[in-house]
């Protein structure tokens, strides 16, 4: 099942309503995959805004997210997108090491500089996730075509995310 579709059907599941939307994530994440959150200092992230760790049961997130909510709930539909369509590796516990997947936290050589990197296919996994959750983009068409005079910003205020991903949405339905 591809990125999008899974982001689109947790989000029926989730509501559509932007009423506590980012609580609604909080709480799928908590309850099906027993995530606890944790806010830590950036300094602990080595620059990243978080940090998944099933195998401890812990989501560390940058604290300064806390001041803001449209980059907490990206971060947080990000991770969930992680959790949702690669939870069967990241989960895994298995004695036998992954050749491939290990070979990717390489102390040394190129893989230790390409550790992370936005543009791998678990990320651009994670972020079609993340955008079809927080802005399904065939219902903010939809709400587009209805009212022609609506705007991005009041989209964004009925589905509950930032503005800019209203944009990215619309531009992909097109």
């Amino acid at each position: 099942q591809n990125a999008k579709t899974k982001g689109r059907e947790i989000r029926e599941i989730l509501g559509l309503s932007s009423t506590d939307l980012l609580e609604r994530i909080e709480a799928r994440i908590q309850s099906i995959f027993r995530i606890e959150f944790n806010a830590v200092d950036k300094s602990f992230l080595d620059g990243g805004q978080a940090e998944l760790r099933p195998e401890e049961g812990c989501l560390y997130y940058d604290q300064d997210l806390n001041s803001d909510p449209d980059k907490k709930i990206w971060m947080l539909a990000h991770e969930l997108g992680h959790l949702e369509i690669h939870g069967a590796r990241l989960f895994k516990h298995s004695n036998e090491p992954d050749p491939v997947y290990g070979s990717m936290y390489n102390l040394a050589g190129v893989n230790s500089l390409a550790r992370y990197n936005k543009n791998s296919k678990e990320e651009v996994e994670a972020n079609a996730f993340a955008l079809e959750l927080l802005c399904p983009s065939d219902e903010v068409f939809r709400l587009w075509k209805e009212d022609s005079s609506i705007t991005a910003e009041k989209l964004a205020r009925e589905l509950g995310c930032p503005q800019i991903i209203v944009h990215t949405q619309l531009a992909e339905a097109l």
